[in-house]
């Protein structure tokens, strides 16, 4: 992504501190995509613990806080299982899953390990971006991005996560206050499609492929299938007549739908000129700066 245009990588060894680890599986088996989205819910779910999915075995993996008893009955997870399923009845239809079993005491690999991790770091509040430059409407942030990883070292395979340091130019306000302050708004579709956004409360950035309504049409629908607190408080607040915006994730996938006020535009070469920015200015000062603080 060009708006990316510093970055710095390094891979970390890692050690999970809790061994407070349980896996279970959902019947009739499912796919990874859907296995990835159930998973991400039931971790915003669970208070004290985050869950993966591990399409080469279909199982699901769950880590706890030392502090947490992990239960031993399914019913338990099928609690917290539920809802998610109204959230993904799109996508699941009418099919009705059950947890078939759990395991308090599973053999854990490096793998399954190190994607927990990963995981911790996705739900933790205490990574967030730092602003290095802040001009007019204009931010631009370092965040990062991390995957999970495994490296040999005496010929033991440890788990460890990728960490990559970025940059990141994007608009203070959201994207409803854009589209309101802009002198193109007349014509939303062409001033929106393509454009790079990021949620609100996320670190991942999407690309807007098309428009899907007002909020007023879809406000009900869309509070079901929320992922987060977040993003239902502004589907709650948002006028009847802010617009629904379709999403997607990297160059393949699901479409997502998503108010503008709950997006926030990104900036970079081939869109600056929309929020009245030199690109090329922007990214000088962010490198005296991200230089003068790794000195």
């Amino acid at each position: 992504m060009s708006s990316n245009s510093i970055f710095s990588s390094e891979i970390l060894p890692i050690k999970l501190v809790s061994k407070n680890y349980q896996r279970f599986r959902v019947n009739p088996d499912i796919d990874r995509k859907i296995g990835n989205r159930i998973s991400w819910r039931l971790s915003d779910r669970a208070e004290g613990r985050i869950v993966i999915f591990d399409s080469k075995t279909s199982y699901f993996w769950v880590l706890g806080k030392p502090e947490i008893t992990l239960p031993s009955d399914p019913s338990s997870w099928q609690v917290y299982l539920n809802p998610v399923l109204v959230q993904l009845h799109d996508d699941l239809g009418d099919i009705q899953y059950k947890i078939e079993e759990v395991e308090n005491t599973p053999i854990i690999t490096t793998t399954i390990e190190a994607e927990l991790a990963i995981q911790v770091l996705k739900f933790s509040e205490q990574i967030r971006p730092k602003i290095l430059v802040a001009t007019n409407n204009i931010n631009v942030e370092t965040d990062v991005d991390y995957w999970s990883e495994q490296f040999e070292f005496k010929n033991i395979i440890n788990p460890a996560i990728t960490v990559n340091l970025k940059t990141r130019i994007i608009y203070k306000k959201d994207l409803q206050d854009f589209l309101k302050n802009h002198p193109q708004n007349s014509d939303p579709k062409k001033l929106l499609i393509d454009l790079q956004v990021k949620p609100v409360g996320s670190g991942s950035t999407a690309s807007i492929l098309r428009l899907a309504g007002t909020l007023g049409e879809r406000r009900k629908e869309l509070i079901t299938k929320a992922s987060s607190p977040v993003i239902q408080d502004k589907l709650l607040k948002g006028a009847d007549e802010e617009l629904i915006v379709s999403i997607r994730f990297g160059k393949k996938g699901a479409l997502y739908d998503y108010p503008l006020g709950a997006l926030k535009p990104l900036i970079t070469a081939q869109t600056s000129y929309l929020f009245d920015v030199k690109y090329g200015d922007l990214l000088k000062e962010t490198k005296r700066t991200f230089e003068k603080g790794h000195r």
